[in-house]
C-alpha cells in the first residue's frame, strides 16, 4: 500500500511540476486567478478563501521544487527508486 501511494504521489508531483514548468504564462495566469477570484464571479466567501489558499499552496509548491532541483530529485528517488535509479 505504501509503495502504491509513493508511486502515485511521485507521478502526481512530476506531472504537476511538468505542467507548471511548461510556461511562465501559465504561472502568471495562476497568479491572476488567485488575485481576481471572487471579483468577476459569485463565489461564497469561505469557498473563495479555500480556493485561493489551495491555489497559493500549489504555486508555492512549484517554487519550492523549482528552487531545489537536487532535493526534488532525491525525493523522487525515495518515492519511486526503480523509475529514477
Amino acid at each position: 500500500m505504501a509503495k502504491q501511494f509513493n508511486e502515485a504521489f511521485s507521478d502526481w508531483l512530476e506531472d504537476f511540476y511538468d505542467v507548471m514548468n511548461s510556461s511562465a504564462e501559465l504561472r502568471a495566469d495562476l497568479n491572476e486567478v488567485i488575485v481576481n477570484l471572487g471579483i468577476d464571479n459569485d463565489v461564497v466567501e469561505n469557498h473563495e478563501k479555500l480556493i485561493k489558499n489551495q491555489l497559493s499552496n500549489l504555486n508555492s509548491l512549484y517554487h519550492v521544487i523549482n528552487r531545489n532541483p537536487a532535493k526534488f530529485k532525491s525525493l523522487m528517488l525515495i518515492l519511486k527508486p526503480e523509475a529514477h535509479g
